[in-house]
């Protein structure tokens, strides 16, 4: 063993760089952001809110492309979603990972605990990752280079894992961003920045306001309906409108609420109607009949591309057969939106073994089922995001006739 004044001057050449660890992580995590923006940048590619709607948005879960989701997408779009899940999603995840990996343990450190920013804020560096991004604003040669790694932001500020981390500091980190960006950002940029950012989920407090305000009210900067749009924006009015510019929330409410309507007439059809009612009651069979493995099939795809594996599925299956058994089932009501329907399923099961063996009871369950890849599947009882009880319609499905709910099989 070396002698100890070697070991302790071993520790504090050490320690500078263990300290900086973190630091790093988040440093070489906006390297990678700022390669991506930059290589879209190249391609003149925006990497704007209707990139992410188009190629990310439903296409990605757990950083990696869903299959079932990209079939129809061109190669070149495949790309972009590659090139996202690689350089954007998979460095962010797994830095936050690696660090609350501490949190898990049976001794955790006292930053995981709730009460103390400041120690949350000195433990995770994240301020590292925006001090990145902003250098790199100052230094992007192109006005869409410098767009990009701002939209990067705005993709960023909607990461829910950022609820654990104090808010004060990322309104400071984003509005040093932001005050980089504006040194040489058109009025049209700064419309088109300014709703992704204050529409985000986090990081949108007084000091971002501030940039945008000080921009807003600079003599000659902006038009009369520019100015009106970046009111309308930071007031998140319900709905705004300024000659050319318009949003709020009850203008996307009304778009979306269009888009659903469409979606539903082309999917409540009576030929994908009575598909519906078949598929129920073969589910319900194949639970009944203990065929675990075969009822697996009719999950979401939502459930299978994100994790949720066929051995899972049939533990939990063949250990709730344990305590009891299905002997019949009945479809009460069911109410649609979008490609999605609630139905109200009332479940009769009979005690398979214990003080109450052959015992028989029932129980009402809300299980979403989704239209995709021309059938329909099941999403269990997790209610879709997005999902609003007040916009639903009401669907007559064909009732499960009384009995013990098995019918002839029907050939879908």
């Amino acid at each position: 063993m070396p002698p100890i004044w070697r070991r302790v001057l071993l520790i504090s050449l050490l320690m500078p760089l263990l300290m900086g660890s973190k630091a790093d992580r988040w440093r070489e995590v906006a390297e990678s952001d700022i390669a991506f923006a930059s290589d879209l940048a190249a391609h003149g590619i925006e990497f704007d809110t209707g990139f992410r709607d188009r190629l990310i948005k439903g296409k990605v879960a757990g950083c990696i492309p869903r299959a079932s989701r990209i079939r129809e997408v061109d190669q070149a779009d495949r790309r972009l979603i590659g090139l996202y899940c690689l350089q954007v999603c998979s460095p962010w995840h797994q830095a936050w990972a690696e660090i609350f990996s501490a949190c898990d343990r049976v001794w955790v450190p006292k930053w995981c605990k709730a009460g103390d920013d400041d120690l949350v804020v000195k433990h995770i560096k994240l301020g590292r990752y925006f001090e990145t991004l902003t250098a790199a604003i100052l230094q992007a040669r192109t006005s869409l280079e410098r767009s990009n790694i701002m939209e990067v932001i705005a993709d960023r500020l909607n990461s829910e894992v950022l609820r654990h981390h104090p808010s004060t500091p990322i309104d400071g980190w984003v509005a040093d961003a932001l005050s980089a960006y504006l040194k040489t950002a058109t009025a049209e940029e700064v419309v088109g920045i300014a709703e992704p950012i204050c529409g985000a989920t986090f990081g949108h407090g007084d000091r971002v306001a501030r940039q945008f305000v000080e921009y807003r009210d600079r003599p000659g900067f902006m038009t009369e309906d520019q100015k009106c749009a970046m009111r309308g924006i930071l007031s998140r009015k319900d709905r705004w409108s300024c000659g050319a510019y318009s949003g709020g929330a009850l203008e996307k409410t009304a778009d979306e609420k269009a888009e659903r309507h469409a979606l539903e007439a082309s999917v409540l059809t009576p030929q994908n109607i009575a598909l519906l009612s078949r598929r129920i009651d073969a589910f319900y069979r194949l639970e009944r009949e203990g065929k675990c493995s075969e009822s697996y099939e009719f999950l979401a795809l939502d459930f299978r591309e994100t994790g949720y594996e066929n051995e899972d599925w049939v533990r939990t299956c063949e250990h709730l057969r344990k305590g009891s058994a299905i002997v019949g089932w009945h479809v009460n009501r069911a109410r649609a939106l979008g490609n999605r329907i609630k139905v109200y399923t009332l479940v009769h099961y009979r005690n398979s073994g214990g003080s109450q063996k052959g015992q028989e009871w029932s129980r009402e369950w809300e299980i979403y089922w989704v239209f995709e890849d021309n059938t329909w599947n099941q999403g269990l009882g997790v209610e879709p995001e997005g999902w609003n009880d007040d916009q639903t319609i009401e669907v007559q499905l064909p009732s499960v006739p009384p009995g013990d709910g098995v019918h002839p099989k029907v050939d879908e």
